[in-house]
This record gives structure tokens, C-alpha cells and sequence, in this order.
């Protein structure tokens, strides 16, 4: 007969005698139909969860009810429900990746994993396992769950391996307030490109550029991106590797930190007309000095701004400066950075 589901209408049946009639009876059960018949449906108690199996008992007997013949059968009741599964890439492999599978957790059960690429079958008593695919591709993996009785369940669910590998992925503050950061890859197959994140409390990102990838190479491939504007404090940088069918993984996140006292956030307009707005960031409230020179190196204009912690905004009057090509320079607390300015 197979596993049984609790909680739900079973039918059984036997040989038909004629002249004979048929007594059934159960354990953890309820007859809903066909007592005097050969032919019974029952109701599985599901307040029995703990119960492996059930019992039919069917007396065949006379008329005269004498019991001619009596049999029992143990039926194995599957108190599991079906089995969930859900794939995810996870950190990637040379050539192909590795997909971790989870499966809803079942009671006393053990769980045999078909990955659909070949590999051999694995069995475990967790609802969790991992596999390493050789290539890349879509794999129609099927998950079997056994319980106590022998009662199995089956899904099945698509792993989906990501085709690059990243060897490495760091990153550093310059001498010019800059963060670069570079990053490696052993193997590409159908890589379109890599989005660069950045946050600053390492929940939150924001898409900060963009690099091209290779798309196909088996050699070892180098990237690099230099994030001209950091932030204050603590930058958290992350990887968004995207593939050619739009299937993306995320890298592990760089911590990068930028504590200078002050940086530029931006200048406008560029070129700049008879004013200039200069929006800048501070980590305290000292004064900073503004200079601009010419390309011989000559002060043109020099002021002081009273900045206070945090985001600035200062409209510096240019009217007097003609036109060509500048430094700007700003200086606070033994710090100073530079920022090139055309009119």
C-alpha cells in the first residue's frame, strides 16, 4: 500500500468472497465507508504524530458470523509533509561554483541528494548540504526525504552555479584621498561585468561605478576602480558580479578607512563662472583655508572658511580670477588636499 498521510482519506481492500461479509477494524483510525464490504477508506488520526504506523484488521466471516479467516496489515503513516527545497549560489568555485541546498526540516528523517550533474547521490541526516559543480549550467536536482518509517517525499528544485570565482578583492586609501580598490578572478564564463557597492554602516549600498568583465577566460583576469570621493569614516565596498543571463552574486565586503579631516564633495559649476559653490565635508569645527593657484604654481586667492562638523556649503565670489586652469587647495589641522578647477 505504500505510505499513508496522516489526516487524510485512505482506501484498502481485499478479495471478494462470495457469501462472505467483512468486519474491519483499526487503530488511530476511523472507518468512513464500506464496513461489511471488502472494499473500507479510512481516516489517519493526525493527532497520532508520534505513531509510525497504524493497524487494519479485517475478519472475513459467515453468515452466521463465524470468523472464517482474520488478517492484519501495518500501515507505515508519514506524519512528514513535503519537503521544500531552495537553492542559493554561494562563494565561488574554479570552474563552475558551489550551490548550497536547504531543505524544510522533517523529524527523524534522513535526506538523499540527486545535485542532476552526474555526481553521485549523498545522503544526510541535516537538512543542509553542499556540492561543488564541475561546470556551469542549470541542473534539475532532486531531493528525497526519508523518515523513521521509510516513508519518503520528493522535490526538486534548479541549482544554478555562477561562472566566476573571485581569488581576491581589496582595497586602500591613496596619498590623494582616494580609495582604490582591486580585485582577482580565476575563471570566467559568461561574465557580464561587476558593480561596484559602497556604504557607510555596511547595510546600506549604493552602486557607486561599474567595470566590464572579461566574459570568458580561464587564465587569471585583474580589475581595479578607484572611488574618487570616499567617505568620512568608515566605507564598506562589496562586489555585485552580474552574468550575461542577469543571474548576480555579491562579493565579501572590504572595510576602507578615510580618517583625513575634511574632503571635497563637490564643485560646480565646471567650468566655474563669476561664483563658485564648494561643498565640502569636516569631521570637526576648526577653520580651513581655501588657496587657489595657477599652473605656475602662483597664489591667485586665498580665504579662510569657519566650517563646522559635518556637511559645508561655501559660495566663494571668482569674479577677479580670468579664465584658464587652477589648484584649488584646502588645509586643516596639518591636512591638505588638492582639487584641479578650469574657468
Amino acid at each position: 500500500i505504500g505510505c499513508v498521510a496522516t489526516d487524510a482519506l485512505n482506501c484498502y481492500s481485499v478479495p471478494m468472497v462470495s457469501g462472505s461479509t467483512f468486519c474491519w477494524e483499526t487503530t488511530f483510525g476511523t472507518v468512513v465507508s464500506g464496513q461489511g464490504t471488502n472494499a473500507v477508506c479510512i481516516n489517519w488520526d493526525n493527532a497520532q504524530l508520534n505513531i509510525k504506523t497504524g493497524t487494519i484488521i479485517c475478519k472475513e466471516t459467515t453468515s452466521t458470523n463465524v470468523c472464517k479467516k482474520s488478517s492484519t496489515l501495518l500501515v507505515p503513516l508519514d506524519d512528514a509533509t513535503p519537503p521544500a527545497v531552495t537553492t542559493f549560489t554561494a562563494v565561488q568555485a574554479v570552474s563552475g561554483g558551489v550551490v548550497t541546498f536547504t531543505a524544510s526540516p522533517a523529524t527523524s528523517a534522513s535526506y538523499r541528494w540527486d545535485f542532476g550533474d552526474g555526481s553521485l547521490v549523498s545522503t544526510t541526516t541535516t537538512n543542509t548540504t553542499t556540492h561543488q559543480y564541475a561546470t556551469v549550467g542549470t541542473f534539475g536536482s532532486t531531493l528525497t526525504v526519508l523518515n523513521a518509517n521509510g516513508c519518503q517525499r520528493s522535490s526538486v528544485a534548479n541549482a544554478n552555479p555562477l561562472p566566476v570565482r573571485l581569488t581576491s578583492f581589496k582595497g586602500k586609501l591613496t596619498n590623494y584621498n582616494h580609495t582604490n580598490l582591486w580585485w582577482t578572478s580565476a575563471n570566467e564564463q559568461n561574465s557580464a561585468g561587476f558593480e561596484v557597492e559602497r556604504s557607510q554602516d555596511g547595510q546600506l549600498f549604493e552602486t557607486i561605478g561599474s567595470v566590464k568583465a572579461l566574459g570568458n577566460s580561464n587564465a587569471r583576469a585583474s580589475y581595479e576602480f578607484d572611488d574618487e570621493k570616499p567617505l568620512l569614516g568608515t566605507n564598506f565596498y562589496r562586489l555585485k558580479q552580474i552574468d550575461t543571463d542577469g543571474a548576480f552574486e555579491y562579493s565579501t565586503i572590504v572595510v576602507v578607512e578615510n580618517s583625513v579631516p575634511l574632503a571635497i564633495k563637490t564643485i560646480y559649476p565646471m567650468p566655474i563662472q563669476n561664483e563658485m559653490t564648494l561643498e565640502m565635508v569636516s569631521n570637526d569645527s576648526s577653520p580651513t583655508v581655501l588657496s587657489i593657484y595657477n599652473l605656475q604654481n602662483q597664489l591667485i586667492y586665498r580665504t579662510e572658511l569657519a566650517t563646522q562638523n559635518g556637511v559645508n556649503t561655501f559660495r566663494i565670489d571668482t569674479k577677479s580670477i580670468v579664465n584658464g586652469f587652477y589648484v584649488i587647495k584646502l588645509e586643516k589641522n596639518n591636512f591638505s588636499l588638492i582639487q584641479k578647477m578650469v574657468k
